[in-house]
């Protein structure tokens, strides 16, 4: 094949022979990959440090690596991994442009800028379930209880990039609750069941409201309907015009209306033959 029908497919190159085009591709293979286009890795091996993930980690023993995956622009990956590869925690960061008319119908409507975590992992692969520590629903391993560390992390980039906020989409109730009091749900009407159930069936140990849903434990008032996980988007706000937005009377209003309305049972017969199970697999 002759170079000059090679070249007809690579279009996007045609005028790269120009000085300052070459200038600008070599300029941009030279350029380090940066996290969210703004943080070097040494920049978030500094945070780890800040934020007390690393004390915490060598604390239990742990010797880690940290490295960014930079390549897709949709999604910005931060992994830590132990030394031979086995992995302690990963992290999917984007930024991107929302219209809050959409995600927050009950507000006055505008855009704003949202650090979306994606995905997040944080477990210990050295460890077993066992000896007292079962798993939450999705779990392969025990946790890292780094957890705040990580989101205090989360929160101070999102902050440094000047974003609105932080969203995510909690996949089990446990994540929404463990990401409570910071976070709120975009939606006043969703935070409000959050709230009447938690003050309809706490406090017990998160393990076990985690497995009361999983298990169907979990119900309306009338003891017929089984609760039904509802995955929607919770919001951190970080910026001023946010936090107001949340801490305002619409917002409020409406959680409170459907927190007084909503009401649940915990049938407590139905989770202790689950967490029995569960004993039994792995204790």
């Amino acid at each position: 094949m002759k170079t000059r029908k090679l070249l007809d497919f690579l279009p996007n190159l045609s005028g790269l022979g120009k000085a300052e085009g070459m200038e600008d591709l070599l300029g941009n293979l030279r350029r380090p990959s940066l996290l969210l286009d703004r943080f070097s890795l040494d920049d978030i091996q500094a945070a780890v440090r800040r934020w007390g993930i690393h004390s915490a980690l060598v604390s239990r023993g742990i010797d880690y690596r940290v490295s960014m995956d930079t390549t897709n622009p949709q999604r910005h990956e931060l992994h830590f991994r132990l030394p031979d590869g086995g992995l302690l925690g990963e992290l999917g960061l984007a930024a991107l442009d929302y219209d809050l008319g959409k995600l927050c119908p009950w507000s006055r409507g505008g855009k704003a800028k949202l650090l979306v975590v994606q995905w997040i992992r944080l477990q210990d692969p050295r460890r077993g379930f066992g000896a007292g520590v079962l798993p939450l629903p999705g779990q392969e391993h025990p946790g890292l209880g780094v957890g705040h560390q990580v989101m205090g992390l989360i929160h101070a980039v999102a902050t440094d990039l000047r974003l609105d906020g932080v969203i995510n989409r909690p996949e089990f109730l446990h994540n929404a609750f463990l990401y409570l009091p910071h976070f709120r749900f975009a939606l006043p009407e969703v935070q409000g069941r959050l709230d009447a159930l938690l003050r309809d069936v706490m406090p017990i140990p998160v393990v076990e409201l985690a497995w009361a849903m999983e298990s169907g434990a979990l119900r309306d008032e009338s003891g017929d309907t089984r609760f039904q996980w509802f995955k929607s988007e919770q919001i951190l706000p970080v910026s001023t015009r946010l936090q107001r937005m949340f801490a305002g009377a619409r917002y409020k209003l409406a959680r409170t209306a459907v927190r007084k309305k909503a009401s649940f049972i915990l049938d407590q017969k139905a989770l202790e033959r689950t967490m029995t199970d569960l004993r039994a697999r792995f204790g």
